[in-house]
């Protein structure tokens, strides 16, 4: 390898192998932001923040506000959290604790509820199908008996006029023949002279 090609080897830059560390005042700076995102407002701010007229968060994990720590001022931070804001502060949480699980009971009762109604609903819908099918099929089987009743219907008068014709033609032969005797026959019969009967009177007898 020529000296000039090594000495452009050396002149590249190499790639940084470990992350950069930040220093501690860095750290600390963010932490500050940290404390002033999710810590509280302190009913008695200290004595750098009242100074400033700054607003005054501590997070419960740590005994330095959030403006201390950003200036810096961390050591002489003077915050302290007197026994009524600790009992506020345990009173605050089991309040949440109280609300939060309140919340996940109802939470859970009303899917337990759109459950419920979505198996009603399907079932419902199911019974309705079927009822629906069931009806059709009534439906036909009663279309179906009202084509045969009239069938039937049909038939039975065939029959019974048919059978009407036929007990009329059986009378009429099973009937004796009538006589029917005019004036002339009686006369000779009975000695009735042939005037007795007027032409307007004369109505023949009928022997039965």
């Amino acid at each position: 390898m020529s000296a000039q090609k090594r000495k452009a080897d050396n002149e590249l830059p190499r790639p940084n192998k470990q992350p950069v560390k930040e220093s501690s005042t860095v750290r600390r700076k963010h932490l500050g932001n940290f404390i002033d995102s999710f810590g509280d407002k302190m009913p008695k701010a200290c004595s750098n923040c009242r100074r400033l007229g700054l607003e005054c968060k501590v997070h419960v994990r740590s005994g330095i506000c959030g403006k201390c720590h950003l200036s810096g001022s961390q050591k002489s931070c003077d915050v302290r959290v007197t026994q009524e804001e600790w009992s506020r502060l345990v009173s605050e949480r089991a309040r949440l604790l109280k609300e939060m699980k309140a919340a996940l009971e109802a939470q859970k009762a009303a899917e337990q509820a759109r459950e419920e109604a979505e198996r009603a609903r399907i079932l419902s819908e199911q019974t309705r199908q079927e009822a629906a099918a069931r009806e059709f099929s009534l439906r036909e089987e009663l279309r179906k008996v009202e084509l045969e009743a009239e069938d039937a219907i049909a038939v039975e008068e065939a029959q019974i006029q048919a059978l009407e014709r036929f007990e009329a033609e059986q009378a009429a032969k099973d009937a004796p023949p009538s006589l029917a005797l005019s004036p002339y026959t009686w006369s000779v019969s009975g000695g009735v002279p042939d005037d007795f009967w007027e032409p307007s009177d004369c109505v023949p007898w009928v022997l039965t």
